[in-house]
C-alpha cells in the first residue's frame, strides 16, 4: 500500500493519510496518526487508525439521511474543518481515503493526488498475483504412491477391493 499512500503523504500540508473500508476498518496508514496535545494530558494516548476510520464511518453513515432528501447518493469528497485539524475524505465503492491536514492546510490541494491515490488502488487491486496462496487441499496428481493407484477410476483407492 506504500505506492498509494506515499505521494499522498509527500503533499506539504498533509498529517496523516489512512485507507479503510467503508464500515470503518483500517487497511493501511502513513504518517503521524498521534494527535496528543502537552495542554491537554486529559485526551489520552491519542488517535490511531482505528478511532479515525471509525470517525470517518460513523459521520458518513450519519450523512446518509441528512442527504437523502437532497442527493441521489453521498458524495464522493467529502472535507470536515475543525479548530485544530482538517479531515478530507474521498470515497470510492470499496474503501474510504483519509486525509487529516495540518492547520492552515488547504484542502482544495489534496482534490487531483486523492483522486491519483484512487486510481492507483484501483490498478493495485486488479493486477494479477504474483503467488497464488497453496491449495487447501491436494490435488488428486499430486499423490503418485500405491494407495493412489486406482485413483484415476475410483473415487476411493480401495474401492475395488470392497466386495459386492
Amino acid at each position: 500500500m506504500n505506492e498509494v499512500l506515499d505521494p499522498l503523504l509527500r503533499v506539504p500540508g498533509v498529517r496523516c493519510v489512512v485507507l479503510g473500508t467503508p464500515d470503518g476498518v483500517p487497511i493501511a496508514s502513513g504518517g503521524d496518526l498521534s494527535l496528543t496535545v502537552a495542554a491537554e494530558p486529559e485526551l489520552g494516548g491519542g488517535l490511531g487508525a482505528d478511532a479515525v476510520c471509525g470517525l470517518v464511518a460513523g459521520w458518513l453513515a450519519s450523512l446518509g439521511p441528512s442527504l437523502g432528501l437532497v442527493a441521489w447518493d453521498l458524495p464522493q469528497r467529502i472535507v470536515l474543518r475543525a479548530a485544530r485539524n482538517t479531515i478530507v475524505v474521498r470515497r470510492s465503492p470499496n474503501a474510504l481515503l483519509i486525509a487529516m491536514l495540518d492547520p492552515g492546510a488547504q484542502a482544495e490541494d489534496l482534490r487531483l493526488p486523492m483522486e491519483g491515490a484512487l486510481a492507483r488502488l484501483q490498478r493495485v487491486a486488479r493486477r494479477p498475483r504474483t503467488s497464488a496462496p497453496p491449495p487447501a487441499l491436494p490435488s488428486r496428481d499430486s499423490h503418485k504412491g500405491p494407495a493412489s493407484e486406482n485413483a484415476d477410476n475410483d473415487v476411493l483407492p480401495f474401492a475395488n477391493e470392497l466386495p459386492g
